[in-house]
């Protein structure tokens, strides 16, 4: 998704100013390399000096062999210094951008995990790919951070340097390098702005790429069900084609300014040659001056490149900094108060007031929903496919708000308790199980400290003890991404087993035991209750026999509450419910048919 137009570029003092902070996370390795900079350049802009003092004693009457020896000496203990120095420095600035490299990252990615679900259905998966990994990566933004700043640092020292040697050797052939120099540098400014624009495109199309392939890979049995392998190969080879002729025109560009400066230096070097030939052909300056100007003009090529490359790839760091600050820019909605409540009584009351939520104003997904949960409840969901049931349990976590009406636990508005406090009497089990791809113990735990006896336990009660005993490494048996290895029971049963670790006062359960057997849905409810007694449970289910055993069962329809009330009592009342039960099929089937 590409949401900035041209007016919103950023400036180069303010992607100086985003880099700032990550600079000073590495104060030490920054202030040394600006230190032993200009040292290592002064080691090396001195050896033309030295190599203009041996040749010109050379072509003298009477040369001195041992200020000859002296001179090459110095001249060797001079390289020997720099090529150290210089090695040092390369290397340090390569470490450097790998550190800013991660730091980028990580610093990125802490902040996205922070952000709720409106942030997600802006930004798609390929893009937020595209920024965290290829934006901020070593050739691109990492790389500008320190050794494109440290290597224009370097060029701007080595010409001062330079020049000051020129000068001191030839004034006459000195300006006749620099203003044609300066011409170059400012026309290259100019030039460089075009830049921008182009990495911009290259950079969405890199992010097209990264969002087919996310979904591609997602949807590929879809794919093959479909016979659309053939279609799909036409598609990627169109994005792929895409970003080729963006990257391309990046490219043209960027050569265009390099090949350009090896040619105008060529035609310095020319001029100098013929100036300084006929000054030394007419005594005006020894043949050892204009050796020494001549190698100052090779020493001075690379800086030149360097300053050049510097505001070539400040615009694409630019770019990058800007689309990474769209992503830091991106204002949460749901988010914790100063002075959030963490105590939270575990004497749990629900009351959920006129409640409604829409995406646009006018399009209500729920609307004016009002009941009340106490604890130990078990509150079933059930109504049409789409009828808002499962954007109704986003609101219990807070992973959305709702755009009207109040939720309140135990009397209190519910955004006013910290989140983390609330989600930690949580257990939530998606209508698609999220899984990784790592073991079925890891996946159990998450991350969080949960006893061996709490672990062993919540994988009885989820029903999937016993066919762990058949896999290869039992709890240990790597599930493969997403859990590829397992069937759709096991992955929601894994799922549960998860919500369940910490034994969670409240737990959010999204149509997912609809891939389980009746007898082992029917364990695992008794379990349940064992594992965890009193747990407060909000259900989305469209099984009868799940209905049944519900304290109360919340009927939608079209995003509001068509009825409430026990199973007995909707048998008595609801001809939609009645239909459901005396025909023992999905309620989503009956709506497709109606």
């Amino acid at each position: 998704m590409e949401i900035v137009n041209k007016k919103q570029e950023i400036t180069f003092k303010e992607t100086i100013f985003w880099l700032w902070k990550f600079w000073g996370e590495l104060k030490p390795l920054m202030f040394l390399l600006i230190i032993l900079t200009p040292v290592a350049m002064w080691f090396r802009s001195c050896t033309p000096i030295l190599i203009a003092n041996i040749f010109n004693e050379l072509g003298s009457k009477k040369p001195d062999i041992i200020f000859v020896k002296d001179q090459i000496q110095m001249l060797l203990i001079f390289s020997i210094i720099h090529f150290v120095m210089y090695s040092f420095l390369q290397t340090t600035r390569g470490n450097t951008n790998f550190k800013l490299e991660n730091s980028f990252r990580i610093n990125l990615f802490k902040y996205l995990v922070k952000l709720d679900q409106s942030f997600f259905q802006k930004f798609n998966t390929g893009d937020l790919i595209t920024r965290i990994i290829d934006d901020i990566s070593e050739k691109k933004l990492a790389w500008f951070a320190c050794s494109g700043i440290f290597r224009f640092y370097e060029a701007i020292i080595k010409i001062l340097q330079i020049v000051f040697f020129m000068f001191y050797l030839s004034p006459l052939l000195t300006w006749t390098t620099i203003l044609p120099a300066l011409v170059i540098i400012i026309g290259f400014v100019k030039i460089s702005q075009k830049t921008t624009e182009f990495s911009r495109r290259n950079q969405k199309a890199i992010s097209e790429i990264n969002n087919f392939l996310t979904n591609t890979i997602d949807g590929i049995k879809i794919i093959k069900s479909y016979n659309q392998e053939k279609n799909q190969e036409a598609f990627f080879n169109n994005v792929v084609e895409n970003q080729r002729k963006k990257e391309l025109e990046l490219v043209k560009a960027s050569s265009l300014m390099e090949l350009s400066y090896s040619r105008i230096s060529e035609l310095i070097m020319i001029m100098i040659f013929f100036i300084g030939g006929y000054l030394v052909i007419n005594d005006k300056i020894p043949l050892g001056t204009l050796v020494a100007f001549n190698t100052y003009i090779f020493m001075l090529i690379w800086p030149m490149v360097d300053i050049g490359q510097f505001f070539v790839k400040g615009r694409k760091a630019g770019v990058s900094v800007q689309r990474v600050k769209e992503l830091e820019n991106f204002e949460p909605k749901i988010v914790n108060k100063s002075d959030a409540i963490k105590e939270i009584d575990e004497n749990i009351l629900f009351e959920f007031k006129n409640v409604s939520y829409s995406f646009e104003k006018d399009k209500k997904i729920l609307d004016n929903i009002s009941f009340e949960v106490k604890k130990g409840e078990l509150i079933a969901f059930t109504g049409s496919v789409g009828s808002g049931k499962s954007t109704f349990l986003n609101f219990i976590p807070r992973i959305i708000d709702p755009t009207d009406g109040n939720i309140l636990l135990n009397k209190i508005n519910l955004k006013d308790y910290d989140i983390t406090e609330l989600r930690k009497k949580i257990g939530f089990v998606s209508q698609t199980p999220s899984l990784f791809s790592d073991s079925i113990k890891e996946n159990v735990i998450f991350g969080r400290d949960i006893t061996e006896e709490k672990l062993i336990k919540s994988i009885e009660v989820s029903q999937l003890a016993s066919e762990i005993e058949n896999f290869s490494e039992k709890i240990n048996t790597k599930i493969g991404q997403r859990g590829i290895n397992l069937s759709g029971g096991q992955k929601q049963r894994l799922a549960i087993a998860r919500s369940i670790a910490e034994k969670p006062e409240i737990l959010i359960l999204d149509d997912c035991t609809s891939a389980l057997d009746t007898e082992t849905e029917n364990k695992l409810w008794n379990q349940l209750y064992d594992f965890i007694p009193g747990i407060t449970v909000f259900l989305v289910t469209h099984r009868i026999k799940t209905l049944e055993k519900a304290d109360r069962i919340i009927l939608f329809e079209n995003g509001k509450i068509s009825d409430i009330g026990t199973h007995k009592e909707l048998l008595s009342r609801s001809d939609y419910y009645n239909r459901i039960y005396s025909s023992k099929i999905e309620p989503n089937n009956i709506f497709i048919e109606n």
